[in-house]
């Protein structure tokens, strides 16, 4: 019985929705092609070629990541997996200047006395050389230093200051020296 009146209860929504509400008749495109007679494809179909063109598509989040979500990833769930902070072992103490440094980088406070330095060095070079084309090599001496027989060719910039006491001499040497397995490859060429 209650499935009798069911079954009546649908019936009636149904006809009701029909009469109401009827839905639009959609010609299938199919049946507009057979009708107009012609064999190709219309013009104006739409295409996933027309709309990429010569681009390809990327995979992109449909969702944004939430804030709790990110932390989550970053940090572990507490209930289940915890990701603790991890203690740097590997900081070390500047020998010259004291100041801690992680390795294989540099001491930054040591290194912004170097950048400081060379900074000066530029504009000093700038403000004796001007803009001429710079075509020996130029060597930088601090108040007090002399200057050598071997600095004769090259141009000269004098600095009004003492030299820091952290500037090595080998600093200004040059790191690759001409040895004897280069001299003879030279020769021989």
């Amino acid at each position: 019985m209650i499935q009798l009146l069911r079954r009546i209860e649908t019936f009636w929504t149904k006809l009701e929705n029909l009469i109401l509400f009827p839905k639009p008749y959609y010609v299938n495109q199919l049946q507009l092609d057979s009708l107009s007679g012609s064999d190709n494809p219309p013009a104006d179909k739409f295409s996933l070629k027309s709309l990429i063109g010569d681009g390809f598509l990327f995979a992109v989040p449909k969702h944004r990541r939430s804030v709790e979500r990110n932390l989550q990833r970053k940090f572990g769930n507490p209930e289940y997996v915890w990701k603790l902070l991890k203690v740097k072992s590997n900081l070390r103490v500047c020998h010259k200047c004291g100041s801690n440094y992680e390795v294989g980088l540099l001491c930054p406070s040591c290194y912004k006395k170097v950048f400081e330095e060379t900074k000066l060095m530029q504009t000093e070079i700038e403000n004796t050389l001007k803009l001429d084309p710079v075509d020996k090599e130029v060597i930088v001496l601090y108040k007090g230093e002399i200057n050598s027989e071997e600095n004769l060719e090259k141009k000269v910039v004098e600095m009004p200051k003492s030299k820091p006491l952290w500037f090595s001499k080998n600093l200004i040497q040059k790191t690759t020296k001409p040895t004897e397995l280069n001299s003879k490859l030279k020769d021989i060429s």
